[in-house]
């Protein structure tokens, strides 16, 4: 019997420290690009400030009606994104009707907040996610850095 007692404990502080050291998943990491190979890959490089965004494909279309409705989604529904140019910096954005990225950022879509100012790197035709298609914070001053070297700020 103790050695049925010893194994239980011994199990239960096994699955004690899995629980304190498993962090939260999540499915996007993103690789290192430099801002350089960024621009050059997309085709439109411009700062905006979002409008607005609607998900893609429900009768009830807006995020907040979604959630409100508690209506079940998907990290990979596809998020209509609306945007107001501030500046181009390749390309001409306003050759692009809207954006499109994922509801969830396990799905590396990023996030969607009405009057905030994003700078996006989009290649025509794909989805525009967190990790390459949105300017992040520390990668900031290496972008303005790199647009003043070319001359487009």
């Amino acid at each position: 019997m103790t050695k049925v007692i010893q194994i239980a404990v011994t199990t239960l502080w096994v699955l004690i420290g899995l629980l304190i050291t498993v962090g939260e998943a999540n499915a996007c990491s993103c690789a290192e690009t430099s801002i350089e190979a960024r621009f050059e890959n997309a085709d439109y490089v411009f700062t905006a400030t979002i409008i607005g965004g609607r998900l893609e494909g429900l009768a009830r279309t807006t995020i907040e009606e979604k959630k409100r409705d508690k209506v079940s989604y998907s990290s990979m529904d596809k998020i209509q994104v609306e945007f107001d140019p501030l500046k181009n910096y390749k390309g001409s954005s306003s050759e692009l009707e809207f954006l499109y990225t994922h509801r969830g950022s396990e799905s590396c879509g990023f996030e969607v907040v009405v009057g905030s100012i994003q700078t996006f790197f989009v290649k025509k035709g794909k989805i525009v996610g967190k990790c390459s298609g949105v300017l992040r914070d520390k990668d900031a001053h290496e972008f303005y850095d790199y647009v003043t070297k070319m001359g487009l700020e």
